[in-house]
């Protein structure tokens, strides 16, 4: 008995990539079927999924992939490029710890398929697909440089979403975050976890061009203190801050006042193991009307109980020396 084509789709739900794989070799009805499945609107290969079959699949789905995510650490250039070539309404891209290249993901990113990917006639120059892209994660990739962040700023006008963090070893810095926040933008969400490298320099271009900016981290950025926390506190509305580890920040940074944007939207605030901070801030923070949160560890100047008594929820995990 032949089940309409809905009813598969339906049925693919619960089935795992490597499933439909199997389920589409069986004929080319059913192969019809299940390229039309809309589970490959989030196409996310698995962990022990071997990549090659899964990419050349790409070409043939006859449904828009909005997002993709590859946890098998295999991703290379060429399989970037049968994604450029195939892949128009991608909204969603997440390539953290895939080891491509700094030149593969610029030509990801610029305008269209030069025919070397062997799966297209090299005809669409269409470069709408990466105009589209709204959030971008690259974290631990060796393909984030200067170069890199510079095409993403110029190619991604709608990017919401970077995730940059843990690229400490690569050639990344001020210059860099510089260039990718330099043209007009909405980014809202900025991760810049372990990336050493940065200063106040960077926060400063942020704070200047990034005006729908809500959650940031810069967490391990050690050399990052009060001038640029403060710029990003005084000029973006943030609701979710974390500057752990940022061993320069000091109890002023935190004292501002209602006309500071931050001062009436901050929520969560991470600010475990800058040593520097003292009850003086927490004085500050329990004036903040939205705070709910704040992680206060490793700050052994800090009484968190003066925010419990706010109702403020407090984390506090001391280690012993």
């Amino acid at each position: 008995m032949i089940l309409p084509a809905e009813i598969w789709h339906l049925v693919t739900q619960h089935l795992t990539v490597n499933d439909r794989l199997k389920l589409m070799n069986t004929n080319k009805s059913m192969q019809s079927i299940l390229l039309s499945c809309p589970e490959w609107r989030q196409f996310t290969v698995p962990k022990e999924q071997p990549l090659d079959p899964l990419i050349q699949l790409i070409p043939k789905i006859k449904v828009p992939i909005l997002h993709f995510q590859s946890s098998n650490k295999s991703l290379n250039d060429f399989h970037l490029q049968v994604l450029k070539c195939v892949i128009k309404s991608i909204r969603h891209v997440d390539l953290r710890n895939q080891k491509i290249s700094e030149g593969g993901l610029i030509d990801f990113l610029e305008s269209h398929c030069s025919n070397n990917c062997g799966l297209c006639d090299g005809t669409d120059t269409n470069s709408k697909h990466q105009k589209q892209i709204e959030t971008l994660i690259l974290a631990n990739s060796p393909s984030v440089t200067n170069n890199s962040l510079k095409t993403i700023g110029i190619q991604c006008p709608n990017l919401r979403v970077i995730d940059l963090s843990q690229v400490r070893h690569y050639s990344f810095d001020d210059e860099g975050i510089c260039l990718l926040v330099k043209n007009p933008n909405w980014i809202n969400s900025i991760n810049l976890v372990g990336c050493d490298k940065l200063t106040d320099g960077s926060l400063l271009s942020i704070a200047r061009n990034c005006p729908a900016l809500q959650k940031f981290s810069c967490a391990g950025a050690f050399l990052v203190s009060d001038k640029g926390i403060e710029a990003l506190l005084d000029s973006c509305k943030l609701i979710d801050l974390d500057v752990s580890y940022c061993w320069r920040v000091t109890d002023s940074c935190f004292h501002r006042d209602y006309e500071s944007p931050s001062f009436n939207t901050l929520e969560n605030l991470e600010i475990g193991f800058c040593y520097q901070l003292s009850n003086m801030s927490i004085i500050a923070l329990i004036e903040y009307p939205k705070l709910c949160k704040v992680n206060i560890s490793h700050c052994k100047s800090m009484d968190g109980s003066l925010l419990l008594q706010k109702g403020i929820q407090v984390i506090q995990i001391d280690f012993e020396e």
